[in-house]
Formats: structure tokens, C-alpha cells, sequence
């Protein structure tokens, strides 16, 4: 993207900063050098809920769905996977694609309640069975526990079509925003690479604002874009260097693994369709707008959604403006997109 382009995704958004006040006084942060923890998801959840209570008119009626917990076996314990799944329309509709979702927070709070309006509304809307993952946190859980609980969700959403009333043929999507759509990326490319899903393949990745590189290793090639562009959002109230540090002492991710940030692989082939959703004012812009080229450019088909003018997660923070509401329809486009077979 040429500078002018990327300088006009810097212009704030005049809906959002009215609402920006607002939305200072919601901001999940932990900045401090001894954060609690504890704090910090409990304002998350509050933001969270407050957001709901804004996104509530999108819910559709519970007859249209259902909703079942379920436990989920891991490395060293159990997750909780909630399961939305359409109710059949007069029985007729049989079985159901499969859309397995990660919340964002940092890897060190969010749960499965932050998307939840959006996913029941996606589940009933595009007749899709939903898995929404409950994966452990840091510092409880550090790097790589968080993303391996999400890869052993969408294994067990594998084996258990029959009780999720799915059939993978029809789509097996992964989703997830910020560092879950860390994790759906990582999540795609491990699963291309692993034989268990030779014929079952994700046929599929939502990724929404992510982080795709550690703010201390961006390779060389990237440092123009990325590195710039961490600079220039490095004292954003709402994501800003101070919580990326945060995130790296609490998660304590290797900067260099690949594992951990899919930029650093050197090819990105044969990797299933994928949506990307970016935001202007976002430190985290460019690793999505760099990844989606990268992709483009290995064969990989790819939509690209861009919301100038706005920060990390202002679709939580200001659930009214024009352009969250853009937000929530392009993350429509993008399942059925994925569902049409990304044509």
C-alpha cells in the first residue's frame, strides 16, 4: 500500500470520535509493570457486556437455535467449547457447515461471550454450526497453550459432526479476531501440514485484526510497513506499544518461532481461503494488510476488508457507528464467501 493510501487509513473517523470519550472509559488495559490481572478481565467483561446490550437487536429468536457446552480434552486439562447450532427448518435442512471461533484479548482475558450475539446471529443467518472456544489464558496458561487449546477444539469439531449436526463437505471455517485471529491463522497452516485433516480439510480462515508478528523480531523486509506502523500507533489509548509489552511479558510468546507469528514463515501455499478485516488506526494494521498480500500472492484466494479511520477493536467500542455495522456485514460476506467456495 502506497504512503498517501496508508496515510489516509490514519484520518480519524468522525462517528468514532464522538464516541471515542466513551470508549476510553471501556478500554480493557493493563499497562502497568505489575498489571492485575484479575482487573483487567473483569473490565473486559464489563465492556463486553455493555457491547451486547448494544448488539442484542441482532440476536434471533431462541427457537432458531440452540446452545450446548461441551467439554473439550487438552494438553494438561479440559476446555469448554459452546456449541450454536440452527435449528432445521420444518427438518428439511439436514446437516450444516462447521465455523469454529476464537475471541481476542491478548491471550490474557476475553471468553466466549465476546462474540457471542454476532455468532448466533451468523449461525442462524447463514445456517452454520458454530463452535465458540473457551481457551486457557496467560498468565495461568502461557504461549503455546492458548492456541493449542483452539487447534484440539477444531480436532474435536472434527470428530464430532454428529453431534454438532454438521457435515464438513459443506464448509469447515476457522474465525477469530486479534489474538484469535492469531490463532486462526497459525490453526489454517497446522492443519494443512497435519494428516488428520487429509480428508477433512479447513476449507476456510476469518481473519480479523490480528497480530501476525512479534514487535521484536519484524524481519527486515516487513520493518518498512510493520515497523512503521507500530511507531506510528505506539501511543494509542486503545492498543499501543505498552500493551504489546504487556501481552509479550505476560503470554511470553518466542519472538522467533514461526509458530507463534505466520508472518515469519517463509511460503504461505496450499493455505485455505481467507477473509482479513483491518482497521486504519490499528498497530496491527499492517500485519493483516502485509499477510493478506503475502497470501495473495502464494495462490491463496483472499478478500480484504479495510475500516479507516479506527482502532484496534472499535467494533466492541463503538457498536453503532457506520462503520461497525460495515464490520459485522463484511464478517457476513466473508462466511458466505467461504461457504460459496471462495469464488
Amino acid at each position: 500500500m502506497v504512503d498517501d493510501a496508508r496515510a489516509r487509513l490514519s484520518i480519524p473517523d468522525s462517528e468514532f470520535l464522538e464516541w471515542r470519550a466513551k470508549a476510553l472509559n471501556n478500554k480493557p488495559t493493563g499497562q502497568e509493570s505489575t498489571p492485575d490481572i484479575v482487573a483487567v478481565r473483569e473490565l473486559h467483561e464489563e465492556a463486553v457486556r455493555v457491547a451486547n446490550e448494544h448488539r442484542k437487536t441482532m440476536l434471533p429468536s431462541d427457537s432458531e437455535y440452540r446452545v450446548e457446552h461441551h467439554t473439550v480434552p487438552v494438553e494438561n486439562g479440559f476446555i469448554t467449547v459452546r456449541c450454536i447450532i440452527p435449528v432445521s427448518k420444518d427438518g428439511a435442512e439436514g446437516t450444516f457447515p462447521v465455523l469454529v471461533h476464537f475471541h481476542g484479548g491478548g491471550w490474557i482475558y476475553g471468553s466466549i461471550e465476546s462474540d457471542d450475539v454476532l455468532l448466533k446471529y451468523v449461525s442462524v443467518s447463514h445456517r452454520v454450526s458454530v463452535v465458540n472456544v473457551s481457551y486457557r489464558l496467560a498468565p495461568e496458561h502461557p504461549y503455546p497453550t492458548p492456541n493449542k487449546d483452539c487447534y484440539a477444539a477444531v480436532k474435536w469439531a472434527a470428530d464430532n459432526t454428529t453431534l454438532l449436526g454438521a457435515d464438513l463437505k459443506k464448509g469447515f471455517i476457522v474465525s477469530g479476531l486479534s489474538a484469535g485471529g492469531n490463532a486462526a491463522a497459525v490453526i489454517a497452516r497446522w492443519a494443512r501440514d497435519d494428516p488428520f485433516f487429509k480428508d477433512r480439510p479447513l476449507t476456510g480462515q476469518i481473519i480479523q485484526i490480528p497480530a501476525l508478528l512479534s514487535h521484536y523480531n519484524v524481519p527486515e523486509k516487513y520493518k518498512a510497513e510493520v515497523s512503521a506502523c507500530r511507531e506510528e500507533f505506539k501511543d494509542s489509548e486503545f492498543l499501543g506499544l505498552k500493551d504489546l509489552n504487556l501481552i509479550g511479558m505476560v503470554y511470553k510468546p518466542v519472538k522467533d518461532d514461526p509458530n507463534a507469528w505466520p508472518l515469519l514463515h517463509s511460503e504461505h501455499s496450499n493455505l485455505p481461503p481467507a477473509a482479513l478485516q483491518v482497521c486504519g488506526m490499528d498497530i496491527l494494521r499492517d500485519d493483516g494488510l502485509v499477510y493478506e498480500r503475502e497470501l495473495r500472492a502464494a495462490g491463496v484466494k483472499t478478500q480484504l476488508f479495510v475500516y479507516p479511520g479506527v482502532p484496534h477493536w472499535f467494533e466492541m467500542i463503538s457498536p453503532n457507528i457506520t462503520l461497525a455495522r460495515r464490520w459485522v456485514d463484511d464478517y457476513k460476506k466473508s462466511v458466505q464467501w467461504l461457504l460459496d467456495g471462495a469464488v
